[in-house]
């Protein structure tokens, strides 16, 4: 799937939310929690899949994303207190809305440092990005005998972009490939199984 299709999905759920939180007629006063109606349990659903499909189940957008819902209150109610739900209800919408707006930041990251890279290595920043976070990815380099304090770069994916470069310049890119398929078993590294 491409970037731009990625953003499709993430500017809908952005529409939806909105909708949501300015919706009246979708606040009705009732005893239970406004998130247990139809309505956010469909948007809740529909992050969880878009997150879920984007970046995999392993990643750490959908990590956030479980702990927002299991957390912070966005699939749990109090029905006991209306007070306690318009709260946990406006707390969930805040985060899942820069959660959202982080995950297109991300990928504007993404086009940006990709064009860096040959073409046929560009895979490689994406699915290394998509299946390690930022400790992950310092024993991805401990592994390798690479020096994660030494790649240019203080963002992950400046790290991911240099590692490749590093790896590509040394003749290492198969190494790395290696060494990212023994630490991710379930990822197909192959450049045409990209997604």
């Amino acid at each position: 799937m491409s970037n731009a299709n990625k953003r499709l999905f993430i500017l809908d759920l952005l529409k939806t939310l909105k909708e949501l939180r300015v919706n009246p007629e979708l606040f009705p006063l009732k005893d239970y929690p406004k998130y247990e109606l139809p309505q956010y349990r469909a948007w809740r659903n529909d992050m969880e899949s878009v997150i879920k499909y984007i970046y995999g189940k392993d990643s750490h957008y959908f990590k956030e994303y479980r702990e927002l819902v299991f957390y912070q209150g966005f699939g749990f109610g109090f029905p006991w207190d209306k007070k306690a739900n318009r709260d946990a209800l406006a707390a969930a919408f805040n985060n899942s809305e820069g959660l959202l707006l982080s995950m297109l930041k991300h990928l504007d990251l993404v086009d940006e440092f990709a064009g860096t890279l040959p073409e046929d290595k560009r895979y490689l920043l994406t699915k290394i990005d998509r299946c390690f976070n930022d400790s992950e990815l310092r024993t991805l380099c401990f592994e390798m005998r690479i020096d994660y304090e030494h790649l240019v770069g203080a963002e992950k994916l400046s790290k991911i972009r240099e590692l490749i470069l590093y790896c590509e310049s040394r003749g290492l890119v198969n190494n790395l490939v290696e060494e990212c398929k023994k630490q991710r078993l379930s990822v197909d590294w192959e450049e045409n199984n990209f997604e």
